[in-house]
């Protein structure tokens, strides 16, 4: 007899699909493709001395710490570090305010956790991080589309159109509008 996984599963799962930036991470794998699109250095650019030099100085002065499990909300020293570091530009935040992820997508795992809840409306960037839609996906999400025609029209400044629903978020990629010329305006 077969298990019926489909059953099995949470509703959300009805939802997530493959990981659609695992399938493209694959065709880098093939020794005639440069990628551009997944966000991968070239690994010739890789500091391995220096990072050699850095784990072999932690495990020097810190080996058996820094080979335990810690606390889920990251290492304090590097916590302490980031709190300092915010106040140069002028953001107060407390150590245990923060939360060190070991990646951007865990994080926005964590953002879609935290403030999306199934049917919420979010309005992204055309282009935009997929990442961020198979996230929140899982939180059973819809997504709007902004800044697609006034880009091609070449507007210098955009103003974002209200959606016909209320949205919950928006998600932006400053990087993105930059090279493109364009502001964004609320």
């Amino acid at each position: 007899m077969e298990t019926p996984w489909e059953y099995r599963y949470a509703h959300r799962m009805q939802k997530m699909g493959s990981s659609v930036i695992r399938e493209l991470l694959k065709l880098t794998e093939q020794p005639d493709i440069i990628s551009f699109g997944g966000g991968l250095p070239a690994p010739e650019v890789f500091p391995l001395k220096q990072f050699k030099e850095a784990c072999n100085s932690v495990l020097e002065h810190d080996g058996a710490q820094a080979l335990q499990y810690g606390t889920t909300e990251g290492y304090l020293p590097l916590r302490k570090m980031i709190a300092r570091h915010s106040l140069r530009y002028s953001v107060e935040v407390e150590p245990e305010n923060i939360l060190i992820t070991s990646g951007s997508q865990q994080a926005l795992d964590f953002i879609g956790r935290l403030f999306l809840n199934r049917g919420d409306y979010i309005v992204v960037e055309s282009p935009t991080y997929l990442g961020a839609l198979q996230a929140w996906n899982a939180a059973r999400t819809s997504f709007g589309l902004m800044l697609n025609a006034a880009r091609r029209s070449g507007f210098s400044q955009i103003r974002i159109a209200k959606v016909r629903l209320p949205s919950k978020s928006a998600r932006c990629t400053p990087s993105s509008a930059a090279r493109r010329g364009c502001t964004i305006r609320t």
